[in-house]
């Protein structure tokens, strides 16, 4: 096993992304890799930690994750908000989002990660997709807390599907696939139980929005823009983001400013060039925003 303490990353060899080599140790490690598509994979780990690290560089992460911490407890920062992890807490993360593990003591932990290409798919229900209440979402928490029945009844689930991965045997990738949606499908049906989170038909423009909000805020700074895809009015936009306690002006300008840290961290790009690649044409202007609404210059 490799020694020293590092920052998230990920492990060229098996594709996933770990808290703290000095103090851990993997217990098990699998993988499946579609022999045709490279970058179409599934990881799964058990690992344990010995004693407290303390991790305080941010890593982008390049995989869907999901972290379900089983004992202990973890401060961390997922793009840069601080959140407290506590034992029987599953979160989520998407490819681009930045995590700085701030301190730890955690006795065991499960990690699951895989690629865009082996399960972003469009037949997927938009709510269990990539897209929907457990990834890429902008507005809700990304924290799922387990009560005991939650976890007794969810881990077989997670069990069964880091079983499968080692095996050798027909359509295993659909295998996986469908075992991989079920427990998505479960984890979703559990967050919209939570008092913040509505299930609804209503739910649905939530998710297109976040969606579109992801893919377009480069190029779309107005609330109209997004009101106008969505078939509604930038009024209503307002309502049904009121429960939340933002407002769309706000949601659109945190994603862009995201983005600027998200850049800002990992590369040595110029204020100028990044303000140009996220669609304005006044550095100074951009400059002014990002100063009065992080603190930071």
């Amino acid at each position: 096993m490799e020694h020293g303490l590092i920052p998230i990353r990920s492990n060229q060899e098996i594709g996933i992304c770990i808290f703290c080599i000095m103090s851990l140790t993997l217990l098990q490690v699998d993988t499946f890799k579609d022999k045709h598509l490279q970058n179409n994979k599934l990881a799964a780990a058990e690992v344990t930690f010995g004693v407290e690290c303390q991790i305080n560089e941010p890593a982008i992460i390049d995989h869907f994750n999901i972290f379900w911490i089983k004992n202990g407890h973890a401060d961390i920062e997922i793009d840069f908000e601080k959140w407290e992890v506590h034992a029987e807490t599953l979160f989520f993360l998407s490819p681009g989002q930045v995590l700085t593990v701030l301190a730890e003591e955690i006795s065991t932990g499960y990690q699951l990660m895989f690629s865009r290409d082996f399960y972003c798919i469009d037949t997927h229900h938009s709510e269990v997709g990539c897209s929907g209440a457990l990834f890429n979402n902008f507005i809700q928490d990304p924290l799922l807390k387990l009560d005991s029945y939650e976890a007794e009844m969810l881990f077989p689930f997670f069990s069964n599907l880091s079983a499968m991965i080692p095996r050798q045997g027909f359509a295993q990738k659909e295998l996986l696939q469908a075992h991989l949606k079920v427990f998505l499908i479960h984890c979703t049906e559990l967050k919209f139980k939570r008092p913040t989170i509505e299930k609804s038909s209503s739910s649905n423009w939530m998710t297109e929005f976040n969606r579109m909000l992801d893919r377009r805020y480069r190029e779309w700074h107005a609330v109209e823009q997004y009101a106008d895809a969505l078939y509604i009015s930038p009024k209503t936009l307002h309502k049904r983001l009121a429960k939340f306690g933002k407002r769309p002006s706000e949601l659109i300008r945190d994603r862009i400013l995201l983005e600027a840290k998200r850049i800002l961290t990992h590369s040595n790009k110029t204020i100028k060039e990044i303000t140009f690649e996220l669609g304005f044409e006044d550095p100074h202007y951009f400059s002014r925003l990002f100063k009065q609404t992080t603190g930071k210059t």
